[in-house]
């Protein structure tokens, strides 16, 4: 079976990576790439395109938001300078992994509404806008080791 288990996973921005905490969802977001149209007279009756840039797009960040966290109030902040930082995705291990895949990118955190219900948590969905492609490192597993040196697989 080839299902990945993604509860677990962890969110980290910043160059000094901070990890986010009651995180209940991540999107990353999803690229699309413009077609550019080439055609030509003599292109024997048939459309032509090369591919043209890539826009990754907007993801988002869902949090049980906590305005007394540290790392909630600094998203709040942070939405409002339209800084770019790097992110990443942790996914947690698989099998005999030690370290999951993870996903990185750069992207800013957008201004966000903060919806007060009267029977529910308080929730947030914090818009993303990534800046950058979105990288996948796969994960890694320590094979055995030698001296002070470890192999990975």
């Amino acid at each position: 079976m080839a299902a990945r288990k993604t509860h677990g996973a962890v969110f980290r921005w910043g160059t000094t990576p901070v990890t986010v905490v009651d995180v209940t969802n991540i999107n990353p977001g999803a690229p699309t790439t413009e077609d550019i149209d080439v055609t030509s007279h003599d292109s024997g009756g048939v459309r032509q395109f090369i591919q043209g840039l890539t826009d990754y797009g907007e993801g988002s960040l869902d949090l049980n938001f906590d305005p007394d966290l540290t790392g909630h109030v600094a998203i709040w902040n942070a939405s409002k300078t339209g800084v770019a930082t790097p992110m990443e995705i942790q996914l947690p291990p698989k099998g005999s992994q030690t370290t999951g895949a993870k996903f990185t990118w750069t992207g800013y955190f957008k201004p966000f509404a903060m919806p007060v219900p009267t029977s529910d948590a308080l929730r947030a969905t914090v818009p993303i806008r990534v800046t950058t492609e979105i990288t996948l490192v796969p994960g890694s597993v320590i094979l055995g080791r030698s001296g002070a040196h470890y192999f990975l697989k």
